[in-house]
């Protein structure tokens, strides 16, 4: 496994994705740092965040079309783990499907059920 996601493990995400309310914006790339002094100055999305923690609070900036450029840069960041897993547990499921006895006796009966019919 490790070294299949050697990317992933070395992936550093910015500080502000995981924490955007105690970073400074002048240390952030210059065409985020408005959007960035906008969502620390916005209180609500300060309760967002605190009630659903920094994944949930990316997706949920996302729904609202409210940071795009901040979404732009955390998208792909949060995105990248889960849909790798998804995609890695979906070919095993059909993997071990395909591999059992037991199974594979089920799916060549169930073809000749449906070619009888």
């Amino acid at each position: 496994m490790i070294k299949r996601f050697t990317d992933l493990l070395e992936l550093e995400p910015p500080h502000w994705l995981i924490d955007p309310f105690c970073v400074d914006a002048p240390t952030v790339p210059l065409y985020l740092q408005e959007e960035l002094m906008d969502l620390q100055s916005d209180c609500e999305e300060k309760a967002h965040f605190t009630m659903m923690g920094y994944e949930r609070f990316w997706i949920a900036v996302a729904g609202r079309n409210k940071f795009p450029n901040l979404w732009k840069v955390a998208k792909p960041l949060i995105l990248v783990f889960p849909t790798s897993y998804l995609v890695e547990k979906g070919f095993s499921a059909v993997v071990q499907l395909l591999t059992k006895q037991g199974n594979t006796r089920y799916f060549s009966m169930r073809r000749f059920e449906i070619a009888a019919n």
